[in-house]
C-alpha cells in the first residue's frame, strides 16, 4: 500500500513538473532526481553549490522590484547582474557588497551588516541616486517562484 502511495505521488509530481519541460526557466535547468525510488524530473534550487543563483531588490515605499541573475565571479565572489541593466551586485575588495556600475560606481549598500561575507546579505540595503535614496530588502529568489512566472 506504501509503495502504491508513493508511486502514486511520484507520478503526480513528474505530471506538475512535465509542464515545465522545454521551457526556459531563469536560472533553473532541469533535473532528475529520486523520488520515493522514481526517477522524477525536477528543478535544480536557486542555491548550487551553496552559492545563490539570482537575488532581487525589493523597494519599499513601493514594491518596485529588481531582479539579478549570478553571472560568474569577479574578485573571486559570485557575481549578479541585473536582468534589465548594466548594473551589478559585487563583492568588492576591501569594501563588501555593494550594487554598482560595471566601473565599480557604488549606488547601494546593506545597512545593518558590513557586507563581507561570501554572498550579499539578505535584509535591508539602501541606495543613492543623486539626492534621492531608498530603502531594499534583499531577498533570495525562490525557484519555484521564478518557474511558475516563466509558465504563465
Amino acid at each position: 500500500m506504501t509503495r502504491d502511495i508513493d508511486r502514486s505521488l511520484a507520478l503526480r509530481a513528474a505530471v506538475v513538473v512535465r509542464g515545465l519541460v522545454g521551457r526556459r526557466i531563469l536560472g533553473c535547468p532541469t533535473v532528475f532526481v529520486d523520488f520515493g525510488g522514481y526517477l522524477v524530473e525536477g528543478m535544480r534550487s536557486g542555491i548550487e553549490d551553496g552559492e545563490m543563483s539570482r537575488v532581487k531588490f525589493v523597494r519599499r515605499v513601493d514594491g518596485l522590484t529588481y531582479e539579478f541573475a549570478r553571472e560568474g565571479e569577479v574578485h573571486g565572489f559570485p557575481s549578479y547582474k541585473r536582468v534589465d541593466l548594466d548594473i551589478w551586485c559585487r563583492r568588492l575588495p576591501g569594501f563588501g557588497w555593494v550594487v554598482c556600475s560595471e566601473s565599480g560606481e557604488v549606488s547601494s549598500r546593506p545597512f545593518d551588516d558590513a557586507g563581507l561575507g561570501d554572498l550579499p546579505p539578505e535584509g535591508v540595503w539602501v541606495s543613492r541616486k543623486g539626492d534621492r535614496s531608498y530603502v531594499y530588502d534583499l531577498v533570495r529568489v525562490d525557484s519555484q517562484a521564478v518557474a511558475d512566472r516563466e509558465v504563465r
